[in-house]
């Protein structure tokens, strides 16, 4: 029997802040309605860190942005992942 190869996601953060209103959109989850977080979500194959913002943006809170409209922070790797 082979060994099933558990691969770590690697994943993305948004944070979206409103300049304007100096606020910072949080999410509360439906499971846990005392848990709040912000827009996350994995890198699938082939996408790059901001590719996979721009997706989980639209998939989870139905705004679109471009690219160009997000700064990347950071990319941490761990362990050569």
């Amino acid at each position: 029997m082979k060994d099933k190869v558990y691969k770590r996601p690697v994943s993305v953060l948004v944070v979206i802040f409103a300049q304007d209103t100096k606020r910072v959109l949080m999410l509360q989850r439906r499971d846990d309605p005392d848990f709040w977080q912000s827009v996350t979500g994995s890198i699938e194959e082939g996408e790059t860190a901001l590719q996979a913002a721009v997706r989980e943006v639209k998939e989870e809170v139905t705004i679109d942005v471009a690219a160009e409209q997000l700064t990347l922070i950071g990319l941490p790797t761990y362990g050569g992942v």
